[in-house]
């Protein structure tokens, strides 16, 4: 921007402003929404959704979060059952893309010295700050983890800085040249690119994705030649061979069914990976937006309406239609249906409404843990958005945010209907019963076009008020013994507490220690079976990708982690550090973390 007087005009001095920063390229943005063939009333949505990021970003010479944001002085201890292990190389960093300017922005953890914590060496802590339910990531992974997908996991954490308590995240592993490492036990792997700002998936695009691995990012040959294959390709045949086409299926199926708009279809948030059996595999992530927050059109539309123009989903969808809807009826039958997903809700609510209220409980200065980034526009839901937001209730804050369990109704009644599938009568039924909160509600939400396409009376709601007591959180550790005989790499552990100290010597002025609790809830009961069905936080370790439920014995168990970090003595320089948004030099943190870490989860048969 230092540049900027070189231009006379103000025109080309506002393109040069609108186009200034490759992450958020609003000049494209902006002329994306007008070039869209929609209705006024879908792009003036467009137009808000993307006035409320903006919003957020506005920058402030005091806005701390808006400085590039890292330090490599970080030792932490993280204690299991008792059992403490000690890191003394971490490096802590802001994290997110235009999350980051959020009031209470997210975190990167990566640990160096050759150590891991137990496979993981980079980790994400996320505030979900769209997100008013802080679910959608964790249901995204848990659904994954349902159908067998390769994917990264998540659960949740609290988080201290140098005492200061920072509140509620969820914390999740990474794409990293360590995750595949760990699930496919390929070390230094040569095809791992990060798609962020690629057009299409074509050989002219390619330098729109980064390869992970800094020492091959001059050598984009393997990934030319894919590129080049999925451009000449015909028909799904002939990819069979170099692509995951079945896992990019379901991929898509859970991207549709859950209204996702930012990753393949919006040309950023997923990596492309080359397994050590020669096949390209498709992996997704960043899921705050889904089930609905942000967007209306997804609810009843059928899949065709998100393939144009991108070659890969006409290729594999609408040219082989059969294929795509016969995983999307799996994908529906085994997990996307209110049965599954409704007391999978339940559970998860159930278990961090105690952290959620710390959460929203400002101090006795009316902040509230971890915002910050005061200069920035404000996301903080309230505890009877949460709780509303995560049932029937429609609503709007800042953008519009649908119900979980309104969503999830409303479009499996519209795919059972759409794609003629067996689906359970109960959820079909007009006369089925929800209720919403009348003072939070938006009607306007509820009479879409649903029952334009089929003679189907909308279901009774009742409205209630709001009541949502505030009581005193308490901690549980619910101790079981597990034994686990699987090809499955799991993570199995029982609600954690995470403890980060860190020193910081830059704009956040005052010494803060980083606490994080993080809790993993991954039960799922079968309505036709006794037991409970859960998803699994769990990876496959071989190269077989082939997406079917994992078999495994129904198990609970419940464990704890502890974390701290002290300041180290020296800082090594010598790893590379293949994060984004990397600065030194401005903001060096002196970081002591501390972590324990609750999670409690139980397995799916």
């Amino acid at each position: 921007m230092e540049h900027i007087n070189i231009y006379k005009k103000d025109n080309e001095k506002m393109m040069h402003v609108l186009s200034s920063n490759k992450n958020f390229p609003l000049y494209n943005i902006i002329n994306t929404i007008n070039s869209l063939s929609t209705s006024a009333a879908k792009k003036e949505e467009y137009t808000n959704l993307l006035r409320s990021v903006v919003s957020s970003t506005t920058l402030n010479p005091d806005n701390r979060a808006t400085t590039e944001f890292k330090t490599k002085n970080a030792t932490m201890i993280f204690e299991l059952d008792g059992e403490q292990k000690n890191f003394d190389k971490i490096t802590l960093k802001l994290g997110g893309a235009y999350s980051r300017y959020f009031q209470k922005p997210g975190f990167n953890i990566k640990i160096r010295g050759k150590k891991d914590l137990y496979g993981y060496t980079q980790l994400k802590l996320r505030a979900d700050c769209n997100d008013p339910t802080i679910m959608r990531t964790k249901l995204i992974s848990d659904i994954h983890n349902r159908l067998g997908l390769k994917s990264v996991s998540s659960t949740y954490a609290q988080l201290y800085i140098n005492d200061e308590f920072m509140g509620l995240y969820t914390f999740n592993d990474d794409y990293k040249l360590s995750w595949v490492e760990k699930i496919y036990g390929e070390k230094n792997a040569k095809n791992l690119y990060k798609c962020d700002k690629i057009e299409d998936l074509l050989p002219q695009y390619y330098d729109g994705c980064t390869n992970e691995n800094e020492e091959e990012m001059n050598d984009n040959s393997e990934w030319i030649d894919f590129l080049t294959a999925v451009e000449n390709a015909k028909s799904a045949a002939d990819l069979e061979d170099i692509f995951e086409i079945d896992h990019f299926l379901y991929e898509m199926a859970i991207d549709y069914l859950t209204g996702s708009f930012d990753h393949i279809q919006y040309n950023h948030n997923y990596y492309m990976y080359k397994q050590p059996n020669g096949k390209w595999i498709y992996l997704s992530h960043d899921f705050d937006h889904d089930f609905g927050q942000g967007f209306s059109h997804f609810l009843y539309s059928s899949y065709d309406y998100t393939t144009e123009g991108n070659h890969l989903l006409e290729l594999f969808v609408t040219t082989d239609s059969a294929r795509f809807e016969k995983i999307l009826g799996e994908v529906v039958s085994k997990v996307f249906n209110p049965s599954t997903l409704y007391s999978h809700i339940d559970e998860i609510k159930e278990y961090i409404k105690p952290y959620v209220i710390l959460d929203k409980t400002p101090d006795a200065n009316g902040n509230y843990p971890g915002h910050f980034n005061i200069d920035s526009g404000n996301k903080n839901y309230s505890l009877e958005q949460w709780d509303a937001f995560s049932e029937f209730t429609n609503g709007y804050s800042d953008m519009i945010s649908y119900g979980l369990k309104y969503w999830i109704l409303m479009k499996y009644r519209f795919v059972c209907n759409y794609y003629q599938l067996e689906c359970d009568s109960t959820y079909l039924d007009k006369n089925y019963e929800y209720q919403v909160v009348e003072e939070l509600h938006n009607a306007d939400y509820d009479t879409m076009d649903y029952f334009d396409y089929f003679p189907i009376e909308t279901s009774t709601f009742i409205e209630t008020s709001v009541s949502t007591s505030i009581e005193e959180p308490t901690e549980t550790f619910i101790e079981t013994e597990t034994f686990i005989e699987t090809s499955v790499i799991t993570l199995i552990e029982e609600p954690t507490e995470i403890f980060i100290e860190t020193s910081v010597s830059t704009s956040i002025e005052e010494a803060t220690e980083t606490f994080i609790e993080t809790s993993v809830i991954t039960s799922i009961e079968d309505p036709t079976e006794s037991y409970s069905d859960s998803f699994i936080e769990t990876q496959t370790s071989s190269t077989d990708v082939e997406p079917t439920p994992t078999e495994v014995e129904y198990i609970s168990d419940d464990e704890a982690f502890e974390v701290e970090v002290e300041e180290p003595t020296s800082i090594d320089d010598s790893d590379s550090e293949d994060e984004d948004y990397v600065t030194t030099s401005t903001n060096e943190i002196k970081t002591i973390t501390k972590t324990v870490m609750m999670i409690r989860s139980t397995i799916i048969n």
